[in-house]
């Protein structure tokens, strides 16, 4: 049995749900804040998000906004939100967000000629959409004085696999200290385990999935991100999980890439003298 999973399999989902609703609640009070704004696609993330926070401080005090998106959006995710919603009996409010994105765009000059090799353009756009989703998301925070919670998991942000200023923004971050795989254990102990069989995917486009932009599946992916965590060289990873050293050479590889989107501001705030 490879002692990377079983550690992961270790995991408490009852103990991590007491913890994290303590958590938000302890903050909530703290910033006196109004109520909690969050981002709802129905993916995973979100959903287990949504739930952890209509438990910490009720329903009535949170509001999910569904961005609906015509090139992406589905009647089954749309059954999806809705049941979420009559589970955690919190506000939801849906905006199609289809022709502001089509209509800024059309706004913004051309600044530079460019090739088409350059970029993936369905990136570009797909990461301008979430950028402009977190926009939406704190304009209403300012507006009715909530706190934004953001949605990225433990995996996610070691891999770098999110938008920088984007879905990584948030006030809380209740998911940031577990695995995918954990959080999908946490769906299930939620009674929602249909969110946790869903295949994930950022939705820049139909049918745009994220296995097929990282190194592995995530039940592959986090116990490699765990023995990195633990400093493990990449043999001992490797023949841990009976995988091929390349793989976590790879995924190293991958995170390094990505390094800048964790660094945010370069600066060391402790030297500037306001």
């Amino acid at each position: 049995m490879s002692i990377l999973k079983s550690e992961l399999d270790k995991f408490n989902p009852k103990a991590f749900i007491d913890s994290a609703t303590a958590e938000i609640k302890k903050y909530y009070k703290e910033a006196g804040a109004k109520g909690i704004i969050i981002g709802l696609s129905g993916g995973l993330d979100s959903s287990v998000a949504t739930l952890l926070c209509s438990r910490a401080i009720s329903g009535r005090n949170v509001h999910a906004i569904y961005f609906l998106d015509r090139r992406t959006h589905t009647s089954s995710k749309m059954s999806i939100i809705n049941l979420l919603t009559a589970l955690g009996k919190f506000k939801l409010t849906i905006i199609d967000v289809t022709d502001i994105y089509e209509k800024l765009l059309m706004k913004l000059p051309k600044i530079k000629e460019r090739k088409a090799k350059d970029v993936d353009l369905r990136m570009v756009r797909g990461n301008f959409k979430t950028r402009l989703r977190m926009a939406i998301l704190y304009y209403y925070s300012n507006l009715y004085r909530y706190l934004v919670c953001g949605t990225s998991d433990k995996s996610e942000i070691i891999l770098g696999y999110f938008t920088k200023w984007g879905d990584i923004a948030g006030d809380i971050m209740p998911l940031r200290s577990i695995y995918k795989t954990q959080v999908r254990k946490v769906a299930k102990k939620m009674n929602i385990g249909f969110v946790a069989t869903k295949p994930s995917s950022p939705e820049f486009w139909r049918g745009h999935l994220a296995e097929k932009e990282l190194p592995a599946p995530y039940d592959l992916l986090d116990p490699i991100l765990l023995g990195l965590e633990k400093g493990w060289p990449d043999e001992k990873i490797a023949e841990d999980l009976g995988i091929k050293v390349n793989l976590v050479r790879e995924t190293k590889k991958f995170i390094e890439k990505n390094k800048h989107k964790r660094m945010f501001l370069k600066i060391d705030f402790n030297d500037l003298i306001f």
